[in-house]
């Protein structure tokens, strides 16, 4: 099992807690324990399992969280050796297999970042909210406001619903700290949940969401967007048209027409256009390489992507330059920025 020992402590989770919660199929992920009903074991005054992540009068956290880190109460469920869910988030793994989770790891990551069919679980080089508060926003808010915001504290339950919602992986309507106003609800891929990638040799370049529905993820791009609004570029002129932005001013597309209108040449214009064919040398489906959405290149939680001399000297968008040159690996699914050549190489 490539699972690690992290020496961490879920301060929060008490034995009732844990015993409740024991056997849990990560099946119910998007409901589950995280939903009314099941929190009040179907009774009015059965609700024990909130013991699992609160204390009335002995919170060290918050909004009478257990823990000031708010992470180690999900870890408390979804970290290593954890027995509330099969979802390891701490190592980007499916618990007691070597299947990695779609999101990758905060911690560490079983990901074939290379190509080669070679995945080991390593540390991640990038993560998000892995600067806690002390972290930048890039492309939130409006041009007037720099690259980004600085201090922007992210935690699990800023993008995640602990108490359920009904959407997509429990995703809120709108991010904690998000700019937007309208709400983004991201439908729920349906009654087979997809939780590790599909690739036996955890190759994350090419995975699939919402089960290859277009609309959906589209969706799901735009509620990426409710934080990174300023990245968001709708259709493939994006890369041609300013968007007056002084930062972000030319973009790649991430809401392109939808591939079954016939409009292909968004992509697929001739090298003395400017782009290079996007043809399928990594293997990937049909609909994956005609859905470019931030999540086909990008994972949510973590990477054990590597960066080389060139791809980690990439300046940050505000001009300066990471102390540490590996977390350039922003997310991505491949090394040195391969995400590119996979659907634009020759």
């Amino acid at each position: 099992m490539l699972v690690h020992s992290l020496a961490r402590v879920a301060l929060v989770t008490g034995l009732l807690g844990i015993a409740l919660f024991a056997g849990t199929s990560a099946t119910l992920a998007d409901g589950g324990p995280h939903r009314e009903d099941v929190l009040s074991g179907g009774s009015t005054f059965g609700g024990e399992l909130c013991a699992t992540c609160h204390r009335a009068h002995q919170a060290a956290g918050p909004a009478l969280g257990g823990t000031e880190a708010q992470r180690e109460v999900c870890y408390s469920c979804h970290g290593t050796s954890a027995l509330g869910s099969s979802l390891d988030i701490a190592d980007g793994v499916m618990a007691a297999t070597s299947r990695g989770l779609k999101g990758g790891g905060f911690e560490f990551a079983i990901m074939d970042t290379s190509g080669a069919g070679n995945a080991v679980s390593r540390p991640v080089t990038s993560a998000h909210g892995d600067a806690g508060a002390n972290g930048v926003a890039w492309g939130i808010g409006d041009a007037a406001n720099g690259a980004g915001t600085a201090g922007f504290e992210l935690t699990c339950v800023s993008c995640h619903d602990p108490h359920g919602n009904g959407n997509y992986r429990l995703l809120r309507p709108i991010p904690v700290g998000s700019p937007v106003t309208t709400e983004v609800n991201v439908p729920d891929e349906g009654t087979e949940k997809t939780y590790a990638v599909s690739s036996t040799s955890n190759r994350y370049f090419g995975q699939i969401y919402m089960n290859g529905n277009y609309q959906a993820q589209v969706t799901l791009d735009q509620w990426c967007a409710a934080c990174h609004n300023r990245y968001d570029a709708t259709g493939q002129d994006a890369a041609y048209a300013s968007s007056a932005d002084p930062i972000y001013t030319y973009r790649h597309g991430t809401r392109m027409v939808d591939p079954e209108s016939g409009n292909c040449y968004g992509c697929h214009k001739k090298t003395v256009d400017g782009v290079g064919d996007a043809i399928n040398i990594a293997g990937i489906t049909q609909m994956t390489a005609h859905t470019p959405v931030c999540e086909n290149c990008h994972v949510a939680h973590g990477t054990a992507a590597q960066m080389g001399e060139i791809s980690q000297a990439v300046p940050l968008p505000d001009g300066s330059m990471a102390a540490d040159g590996t977390i350039r690996s922003t997310l991505l699914r491949l090394d040195n920025r391969g995400v590119c050549r996979a659907c634009h190489g020759n």
